[in-house]
């Protein structure tokens, strides 16, 4: 499941291997995300700012939503 603003995805969540969310953060932001342990870079899209959450390893889903809403914030951004 995708979820856009304005034609610009910024989150999906699928159930295929587990339980993922996938999110796309500016590139800044990317590799502050990455510093914690259940979120890795996305590979099919790391170097356009794509960030693989781990649910197992996500200790409560405010760190979650954190990026989420950075990654709104960053497709509100793009289609300006």
């Amino acid at each position: 499941m995708l979820f856009n603003i304005k034609k610009k995805i910024f989150v999906g969540f699928s159930n295929k291997n587990d339980f993922q969310i996938i999110v796309r953060l500016p590139k800044e932001k990317q590799s502050s995300a990455i510093k914690h342990e259940a979120v890795k870079p996305f590979s099919h899209g790391a170097k356009m700012g794509w960030i693989e959450i781990d649910s197992k390893k996500i200790t409560n889903s405010s760190t979650a939503m954190k990026w989420i809403t950075l990654a709104y914030e960053h497709a509100q951004s793009l289609s300006k």
